[in-house]
């Protein structure tokens, strides 16, 4: 599922480890459509080493599920003020 916010925010929720594209694949997909777009990526499938990973290729912030949506809410409060 992907959600869009305003123009700058996109947050990804991964629904199954077989997802196809996966979040590596999908992240890039996205900065190939714009690369100035802020990805949040939440999934409840992703290893620590796939979260790091994802936040060097550019993911803003990553959550794993479930997710405390306060957190969540602050993740994306702060990317809309950057």
């Amino acid at each position: 599922m992907l959600t869009r916010f305003c123009k700058t925010l996109t947050c990804i929720s991964l629904l199954a480890p077989s997802t196809i594209p996966n979040g590596s694949e999908t992240l890039q997909l996205i900065r190939e459509i714009d690369a100035d777009v802020k990805v949040v990526i939440v999934s409840g499938y992703a290893s620590e080493n796939l979260a790091r990973e994802l936040l060097q290729q550019g993911a803003c912030d990553f959550f794993q599920k479930p997710v405390d949506l306060t957190l969540l809410l602050e993740s994306v409060e702060q990317l809309q003020t950057e």
